[in-house]
């Protein structure tokens, strides 16, 4: 996508919004009804999920919609949220017509408040948010990496409250801060975070399969650790622990699992596109969990099954996964670099060796 393209592209989004504005312009009646809106990934919604408690014990009597891409609806299905309104992420982006009947179900579910709870604001976020219909709208302040500095800036005088927070600080630190906008007292925050997908099963009830999972995809080819390495430490673990391999993608990594998979020793089992809730189970079941940091990687951390993630330095001190996964990094000085690497490769990365991964590996298992 060329920047003429581009420029185009906000013109034409811009002209959308506030011709909509002027559409939309009359609002609905309010009911008790809080909306949540997502335009990350996975991984983003996964952490949030536990978080939600907060807001509902300070919000008792209201009704909590979230509107999230339709690939992420499946983990929201927990019965943390009301109601479920997802999208088509790209289709959303492309197709005007789709905007405004995507709007129309938002706007539907009549809200007072709406938060907008990605710390990376889009526009079409903004837009969606913006034109729910409610009558408070919140957002984080967010940066640039995937909104244009000008819609960003001009979208910010619309809304209500716009929640100022350090761009490298941890997510939870931030959400605090958000929440603390609105009353709620987060001091506290849920950690019972197995319970929004059921109980893993472990060696002390019902024995875990005997397979280790590898995650090499990522959000960007930047982000990964090198391929080749995936199948040497596959290998490796596959010696060491007597498991057999699983390897586990999306739908656009199959390509990349392939490749993975020819060059080991030991042929793996591939899976890719598979329910995002089939892949849950996939977690749940394993021995471990290794690969580059993904919304697979938060939801092996959340699950309590045993994981290793390959950390880059891009924003390392907000998204690596928590709870039970360990991180295996090499420290370099331009780390939080929001992913614009200043090297031919991204060092953060290439730099971490097979060796590495396994001594983590084996601190995880106790070996």
């Amino acid at each position: 996508m060329n920047e003429r393209f581009r420029s185009v592209k906000r013109a034409m989004d811009r002209f959308v919004f506030l011709f909509l504005r002027i559409i939309f312009r009359q609002r609905k009646q309010s009911s008790n009804t809080i909306v949540v809106i997502r335009t990350d990934g996975i991984g983003d919604l996964v952490f949030f999920l536990p978080l939600v408690a907060d807001l509902r014990n300070h919000f008792v009597d209201h009704r909590f919609v979230l509107v999230c891409r339709d690939e992420a609806a499946p983990l929201a299905t927990s019965g943390v949220f009301d109601k479920v309104i997802s999208y088509q992420y790209l289709r959303y982006r492309l197709d005007y017509f789709y905007r405004f009947w995507t709007l129309l179900r938002i706007r539907s579910v009549k809200p007072s408040l709406t938060l907008y709870a990605s710390y990376h604001r889009q526009h079409i976020g903004d837009e969606i948010a913006l034109l729910s219909g409610a009558e408070r709208v919140i957002a984080f302040n967010g940066n640039d990496e995937i909104i244009h500095p000008s819609m960003r800036k001009s979208n910010d005088r619309f809304y209500s409250d716009i929640v100022h927070v350090d761009d490298h600080s941890a997510e939870k630190d931030k959400y605090r801060t958000l929440f603390g906008k609105m009353g709620v007292d987060s001091s506290e925050v849920e950690s019972a975070r197995v319970r929004l997908f059921g109980e893993r099963k472990t060696p002390g009830g019902v024995a875990a399969d005997s397979y280790a999972l590898l995650t090499p995809g990522g959000s960007s080819p930047l982000r990964r650790w090198p391929q080749e390495r995936f199948s040497e430490l596959g290998d490796m673990i596959a010696d060491r622990m007597g498991a057999r391999i699983v390897l586990c993608g999306n739908r656009e990594e199959k390509d990349l699992l392939v490749k993975i998979a020819m060059r080991m020793g030991k042929t793996p089992d591939v899976k890719t596109d598979i329910p995002i809730e089939n892949v849950v189970g996939l977690i749940k079941r394993a021995r471990l969990v290794v690969g580059n940091e993904s919304g697979l990687l938060h939801i092996a951390a959340t699950v309590g099954t045993p994981a290793v993630c390959i950390l880059g330095g891009g924003h390392f001190s907000r998204y690596f996964p928590y709870g039970s996964a360990r991180i295996v990094n090499h420290k370099l000085d331009c780390y939080e670099c929001n992913w614009k690497c200043p090297f031919p490769e991204a060092y953060c990365l290439t730099r971490i060796t097979v060796e590495d991964v396994v001594g983590e590996v084996e601190k995880v298992m106790g070996a």
